[in-house]
């Protein structure tokens, strides 16, 4: 058996504040109390992937389950492992909820949309792994995501619900409880549907829609078009850079002009383009540059 768990930090029920996304152990909880109900119930093969923030809780979780094969990228998961089930834990809701951590991908990103119906990230990972005929047993989110589940036309066998109720000990005999029953229950179910229309992404902000289309990126009715939600995620580690790219070049473009800059976001840009500028050819070096001096109102 093998089993692909995917985590994010968001909808995790202790991460209550934007503090709380700083704290480890609180980020590690859920995934901590996964890893050890799954090594329990089953003889298993099991691969995390935490696809927040290029998997930073991985090393410490990686030393407590030396078993346990970890990825720190979605766009890193082996599916020609074939996995046969996956659990889905600490999902938020998608942009534009009421949730406090609403966001699809990316702050940049106004929302994501398969065909004409509108995503969050949980909804998105369970169309990819119906893609690959992976079996959804379990999800854990916040109350919003869990709202946008029950639309999704996918065999979901169980789920923990957040309503912040619960204490966090009595939320965790939950949890455990929900995963070994989804575990023993799980060959009962089949794989969902896959959605294969287009995947169309929105953003916030103009010019960079205007950028990413200045780099090659397909378009329609000013979205940027994938094939499919499979297309999508095979784009997706390129998408992030290029968005990376845009921020970086527009708060450089900032500096020159001396005006008011986002020293976070040039941080953060700068860190994940540096890793890759060695990689640009003098070619798109030229249009990067051609573009800030055409655009200077980024």
């Amino acid at each position: 058996m093998k089993i692909l768990v995917i985590s994010d930090v968001e909808g995790i029920y202790e991460i209550r504040n934007y503090e709380d996304i700083f704290n480890i152990e609180k980020c590690n909880r859920e995934a901590y109390e996964a890893l050890l109900t799954l090594a329990r119930v089953c003889d298993a093969s099991i691969t995390f992937c935490d696809c927040h923030n290029n998997g930073g809780r991985s090393e410490k979780l990686s030393s407590i389950f030396p078993e346990t094969t970890f990825v720190k990228d979605l766009w890193d998961i082996n599916f020609e492992n074939k996995y046969d089930y996956s659990v889905l834990i600490g999902f938020h809701s998608k942009s534009g909820t009421a949730d406090l951590f609403s966001h699809t991908f990316r702050d940049e990103i106004r929302n994501v949309q398969i065909g004409l119906k509108e995503v969050g990230e949980l909804e998105f990972f369970i169309n990819l792994l119906n893609f690959f005929l992976i079996k959804t047993i379990f999800i854990s989110c916040n109350k919003y995501a869990l709202y946008e589940v029950a639309k999704v036309d996918c065999k979901i066998l169980s789920h923990c619900e957040k309503d912040n109720s619960k204490s966090i000990d009595e939320f965790y005999h939950c949890f455990r409880d929900e995963l070994m029953d989804s575990i023993a229950n799980a060959d009962k179910y089949s794989s969902g549907s896959y959605m294969d229309g287009e995947l169309r992404v929105s953003f916030k902000n103009n010019n960079l829609y205007k950028f990413l289309l200045s780099i090659g990126y397909e378009s329609a009715s000013n979205q940027v078009v994938f094939y499919d939600t499979y297309s999508f995620y095979t784009n997706l580690k390129q998408l992030c850079y290029d968005i990376n790219k845009y921020n970086y070049i527009r708060e450089i473009m900032r500096l020159i002009q001396g005006k008011k800059i986002q020293i976070f976001t040039l941080k953060k840009t700068f860190r994940y383009f540096t890793e890759e500028i060695n990689k640009l050819s003098t070619e798109e070096l030229s249009t990067m540059l051609r573009y800030c001096t055409e655009h200077p109102s980024l």
